[in-house]
């Protein structure tokens, strides 16, 4: 019990960390609750958004994938997937994605906006 109460002491300092814009502290925070709480979708999640932000997105892919395999339902796990695959030039990948962020929650709006780039680096502009 005592790794988990860590673990979720090091997410939460790592979502403070985020919020002030510390980038490779909040990447180091996520990683560390990680390796004490394996699998748990929201910090595979916000540990692939850092990576992300960071400019790793094959790193980010990997996480976000596990959080939505463990966390199917996770319109935002998914959206950053979407958001990921784009970065790396997987647009058809991003599109899949961000399709099924959009299942979950028709009107988020950062979903709508990634899939309208996607589409238009497509050259899919008729939608």
């Amino acid at each position: 019990m005592h790794s988990l109460l860590q673990a979720r002491a090091l997410f939460e300092q790592g979502v403070q960390q985020v919020e002030s814009g510390l980038w490779a502290q909040a990447e180091s925070s996520f990683a560390q609750a990680l390796a004490l709480a394996p699998d748990r979708p929201s910090v595979l999640m916000n540990l692939g958004v850092v990576r992300a932000a960071l400019g790793r997105p094959t790193q980010a892919i990997e996480l976000l994938s596990r959080a939505v395999e463990l966390e199917p339902e996770s319109f935002e796990s998914w959206g950053h997937l979407g958001a990921a695959y784009a970065e790396s030039g997987q647009f058809r990948a991003a599109l899949e994605a961000l399709d099924r962020a959009l299942s979950l929650q028709p009107q988020a709006l950062v979903p709508l906006r990634h899939k309208a780039s996607v589409l238009r680096e497509l050259d899919r502009w008729h939608e």
